[in-house]
């Protein structure tokens, strides 16, 4: 018979899990005015710690840091004028408002390690919905395709796009437009690439069957990766396989000769016969305008009223390539929209972020604790996508502070039963 107590926790975990969902891929959904189910949700899990939660000052220096660097980037858009723009309103309202409200509620309502368990499975189960979804609709399934833009909409560009291709391929190969649940090709590549660890970070468990499991997941998240046909998702992806190559062996050394068996057993095939147009456009470099990064930042350093104060109006931003270019390099967008100090906080806050991860992935591999070092490595993972793209810290990146949420969280709880264990 179930008990009062065991209701009670499902019930918990469906909210949650419902609350989830809504912060990873109902940001379209609006409840009324700008207010969507992703700020709704944030706001709920923000009065529920406030409520229950015992209250905790903040002392996590990179927290501090990122309050910092937004507080300088409003005040210099306050000076110039473009904080009273529809840009600055949305990116505030959608995102670094999101992500403060899970980095105080986050670490503060996950203390057990049960807690966390359930919501990395819940997580895992998101990711490869939204994975077998990007496949489907790679070959063009309808469903899928439907499903898709129910859950988060394309805009009307997209979907006439897609629409388009739709009618005239049998696949999505060469066209990168396969966006999953999450409405927009360049967020789903994200996705795919650096919430990978969420599903197959438990290779490094000792049972054969995780490691089998996991392995063959890994070849699923490969092959997703090449359906969404970004450049940077792709190859993030196999990094990601380097960086778990490096966690099962525990040195880079042991890494050379597994490469150079891989390299021998390719050369057993015909190598000639793989025509890389076989990829898409992965290795097509062409159409790549942050090839010509270097020619705009030049440009953008010969303003001295754009070095100090940034430069970050809405036509700017979406009509001229000379601030479109730096807004895809999460480094050179912290610049481009605060000046030349946000641009200092944000490569301290770099540091301290990578320092911080580099010490609790450490510590967690030493005492076998995997969710952690999964989490860790999402975090990582983020921040090198970032220097590509701009959903970093610099845009208030749900999926870089609320994996970082859950890391510190995860963190806490491992010293924890670490201690009781001593």
């Amino acid at each position: 018979m179930m008990t009062y107590s065991f209701i009670k926790r499902i019930f918990c975990y469906i909210v949650f899990g419902v609350l989830l969902f809504s912060l990873l891929f109902l940001r379209s959904w609006h409840l009324f005015g700008p207010i969507s189910w992703r700020n709704f949700s944030a706001i709920l899990l923000f009065f529920i710690a406030l409520i229950f939660a015992k209250k905790k000052s903040i002392k996590d220096t990179c927290i501090k840091c990122y309050i910092l660097w937004l507080l300088i980037y409003l005040f210099v858009n306050a000076i110039t004028g473009y904080i009273t723009t529809e840009h600055i309103y949305k990116n505030l309202v959608g995102y670094h408002f999101v992500s403060l409200m899970l980095l105080f509620s986050l670490p503060r309502l996950i203390k057990k390690k049960e807690q966390l368990q359930i919501i990395v499975l819940l997580f895992g189960i998101f990711y490869l919905v939204n994975a077998l979804l990007t496949i489907f609709q790679f070959f063009n399934n309808s469903l899928a395709w439907e499903i898709g833009n129910y859950i988060s909409p394309m805009n009307i560009e997209l979907a006439e796009r897609k629409e388009s291709l739709a009618a005239s391929s049998d696949n999505m190969l060469s066209y990168s437009i396969c966006s999953g649940l999450n409405g927009f090709v360049v967020t789903n590549g994200q996705f795919i690439a650096c919430f990978a660890p969420i599903v197959t970070i438990f290779v490094l468990r000792s049972e054969f069957k995780y490691k089998l499991l996991s392995i063959l997941i890994l070849s699923g998240v490969i092959f997703t990766s090449i359906c969404v046909q970004q450049r940077m998702c792709f190859f993030v992806t196999l990094l990601y396989c380097v960086i778990l190559l490096y966690y099962c062996t525990g040195s880079i050394k042991k890494i050379i000769p597994i490469a150079f068996m891989g390299i021998v057993l390719a050369g057993l095939f015909n190598v000639d016969s793989i025509n890389l147009e076989d990829f898409g456009r992965l290795f097509d470099f062409t159409d790549n305008h942050r090839t010509h990064i270097k020619e705009y930042l030049l440009q953008f350093l010969s303003n001295t009223e754009y070095v100090l104060l940034g430069h970050c109006t809405v036509s700017d931003a979406v009509n001229n390539e000379l601030f479109l270019t730096l807004g895809h390099n999460a480094l050179l967008d912290s610049l481009r929209r605060g000046g030349i100090l946000c641009f200092a906080i944000y490569i301290y806050l770099i540091i301290i972020i990578i320092v911080k991860c580099y010490h609790i992935i450490k510590e967690a591999i030493m005492n076998r604790n995997i969710i952690t070092v999964g989490l860790g490595t999402i975090v990582i993972l983020n921040l090198i996508y970032s220097f590509t793209h701009s959903d970093g810290i610099p845009s208030g990146s749900v999926f870089f502070w609320g994996t970082y949420a859950l890391m510190m969280s995860s963190y806490y709880i491992d010293r924890q039963q670490n201690i009781i264990k001593r």
